[in-house]
């Protein structure tokens, strides 16, 4: 791979600098929103307003691609959201140093170790104990106890362990850890149909449903699950006493649903946010308004993470930035009245120089039907944009949504002179029940979800913003399947796709995968979701159709370079099937290439999967892009030519690559 596009690039940089622009971040309109404001379509003045207002900013110094690669680009999150202890005294957190982690804790004044490093990426979730005493580690596949105190970790499950008091060691995917509370935590153990276990500090396991009585009514009909002096354990609903208008679109535009909540020691709601171009934190109580429009003024365009003590003592503040990659985080010491007496700054994060990035413009647009669709667009600052690159990053789910929090990928792209689009198709989460089920399960050639993508495609484009000979789809699972929909519905559009743990048959990935997923205990299963959004996958007739116009039974459309990922310990996306469609698609002349990690899932958990992933799409759009035109005040950026970790992962993406004996090889 690296012969055909990194040795490419260096020969063509010796006479065109394309990737002499680093970008600096566009200013976006920090003005307060209104608690009622929706997302609404951009007019024409708009367009030609932010496409004048980017070609216009100055353009940063380049980065080499080589400077994308360290640890902090793929997990971006470490050292996570730390934890505040429900007094108040001590932040824990994870500490990264390299390739090595330790866990800390600090009280503003200095830190004091609490876990010495190991070398894997630690579990993202903590949680003190009721006592806390005790802290929790847990990941879906992982659960640790710590004894502060002593500094002693014991492993209470993990992949091959039983159950305290079992004696049958669950295969890899049948359990997974899907709650976490101070009591303990729930597992889901999958096997003819799921039963749910709590397992206690004392390393004791107790099934909770169904019960040993025999109870077998489902658990989404019970009430939330309760520890024995009936307290709570789960997360509780949003209360009544917001008003949430998100069942219907509204006529203007759209309202993003309420997407975090932040509760007193009494369970009182105290303040909710929803999600626009960054979090944006209301709240019914004036005191507490005044604090957060305090706080949001801080970092305008970068949303807020809340935690609090019990007696509402003491505040954590995290701020995470689209356009950076370390969070910043206070801690604030709050009057009864809810003034602050005294903010720290916490360093929780060791200081490293990374590349400078762009923060999105949250933008919206109508389909053909008068449908408001919402996305996020990345501008590269300084260029020419009707001679730019256009790259549609596509989401999965398909009932999930953008992120605009820090993304490599994204980062890189516009670095490179590209514009990025992240469209919130039909089907998208986080914009009310009606947006939601608004593609009825039509996930075809002509499903909304294409139309909505190409609309916005088209408008951009209308509009000067990015060139028509130099497209590329790019997605992941459900937004792989779409690209590759996307290059059989308009063969001659794009330059290249890439699907990453894509289904090819996604009736058949359906009827596999959706009796089993795992899903919070006491919430809807996942195939029940997938009624509620008006998809009817067991049905017979729904199933033949879509199999029927599946993009495996549709490769003669084919006509540009489809690029596949398959994931060994995949549980939803056959690699068999990815190869079937691979050999398919060779055997009629298309060019057709597929790399297969066999320690990866169906989300690249390890630092080198993400890596491999994100140094394969970088090679992808060197190749296939030509070089941006020079800027006489951009900087060169460093060379490539000698980078070690660049010659390693080549030579890694290489041993991945499947090559069947149909490809002459």
């Amino acid at each position: 791979m690296r012969a055909n596009a990194i040795r490419y690039y260096r020969q063509l940089r010796r006479s065109f600098c394309w990737l002499c622009f680093a970008l600096s971040a566009v200013p976006l309109s920090a003005a307060p929103l209104r608690a009622d404001q929706t997302i609404t379509a951009l007019n024409a003045t708009d367009w030609q307003q932010l496409k004048q207002q980017s070609e216009q900013s100055p353009p940063l110094p380049a980065q080499p691609l080589a400077a994308y690669f360290s640890v902090g680009h793929f997990f971006p999150a470490l050292p996570m959201q730390p934890l505040l202890s429900p007094d108040g005294r001590w932040v824990y957190y994870w500490r990264r140093q390299g390739q090595q982690y330790w866990l800390l804790r600090s009280q503003g004044d200095g830190e004091e170790l609490v876990l010495h490093k190991q070398r894997e990426v630690p579990p993202t979730q903590l949680m003190l104990s009721e006592d806390q005493q005790q802290l929790w580690l847990a990941a879906s596949d992982l659960l640790q106890l710590l004894d502060i105190r002593r500094k002693t970790l014991r492993t209470l499950w993990q992949p091959g362990f039983a159950l305290p008091g079992q004696k049958q060691i669950p295969p890899r995917q049948q359990m997974q850890v899907i709650e976490l509370n101070a009591a303990g935590a729930v597992l889901q153990w999958q096997q003819t149909s799921p039963s749910y276990w709590w397992l206690k500090p004392n390393h004791a396991a107790q099934q909770i449903w169904p019960s040993a009585k025999g109870q077998v009514s489902a658990p989404e009909q019970r009430k939330v699950w309760q520890d024995a002096a009936g307290n709570p354990l789960l997360l509780q609903q949003i209360p009544k006493q917001i008003t949430d208008n998100t069942t219907t679109a509204p006529a203007a535009g759209l309202q993003p649903d309420i997407s975090q909540t932040l509760r007193g020691r009494d369970g009182k709601l105290l303040a909710y946010a929803r999600l626009y171009q960054r979090l944006f934190w209301q709240s019914t109580d004036p005191a507490w308004q005044a604090l957060l429009d305090q706080l949001q003024a801080i970092q305008p365009l970068c949303s807020m993470q809340l935690q609090t003590a019990k007696d509402l003592s003491r505040l954590l503040v995290s701020y995470s930035c689209s356009d950076q990659i370390n969070a910043q985080h206070l801690l604030l010491t709050l009057s009864a009245d809810l003034q602050i007496q005294q903010s720290q700054s916490l360093q929780l994060n060791a200081a490293a120089p990374m590349p400078t990035g762009v923060s999105p413009h949250q933008i919206a647009w109508r389909a053909a039907d008068g449908q408001t669709i919402p996305g996020y667009l990345y501008l590269p600052p300084g260029r020419k944009l009707a001679n730019s690159p256009l790259v549609t990053l596509i989401h999965g789910g398909p009932f999930s949504r953008t992120d605009p929090a820090y993304d490599v990928w994204v980062q890189w792209l516009v670095n490179h002179g590209a514009i990025v689009l992240q469209p919130d198709y039909r089907s998208s989460a986080g914009y009310g029940q009606a947006f939601l089920q608004a593609a009825q399960g039509d996930f075809g050639p002509q499903s909304p979800q294409l139309s909505d993508i190409f609309s916005g495609l088209d408008l951009l484009l209308v509009n000067g913003i990015g060139d028509p000979a130099q497209q590329v789809v790019i997605g992941h699972s459900f937004g792989g399947y779409l690209a590759i929909q996307a290059l059989q519905a308009q063969p001659q559009r794009f330059r290249f796709g890439l699907a990453l743990a894509a289904p090819v048959d996604l009736a058949s990935t359906l009827q596999t995968y959706l009796p089993t997923a795992a899903t919070p205990f006491g919430q809807l299963s996942l195939s029940a979701l997938f009624h509620a959004a008006g998809v009817p996958w067991q049905d017979r007739h729904w199933q033949q159709q879509l199999s029927a116009e599946s993009p495996l039974t549709r490769i003669d459309l084919l006509q540009r370079p489809l690029y596949l990922w398959a994931a060994g310990r995949d549980d939803r996306i056959s690699a068999a099937a990815l190869q079937q469609f691979q050999q398919q698609a060779l055997a009629q002349g298309k060019t057709m290439r597929l790399w297969l990690d066999p320690a990866s899932g169906h989300q690249a958990g390890t630092l080198q999967s993400r890596r491999l992933q994100f140094y394969l799409a970088a090679s992808l759009v060197i190749s296939h892009l030509p070089p941006p035109p020079l800027n006489s005040t951009a900087t060169q950026p460093a060379d490539d030519s000698q980078n070690p970790d660049l010659d390693n992962l080549d030579n890694a993406l290489q041993a991945l690559e499947v090559r069947p004996a149909t490809a002459g090889n």
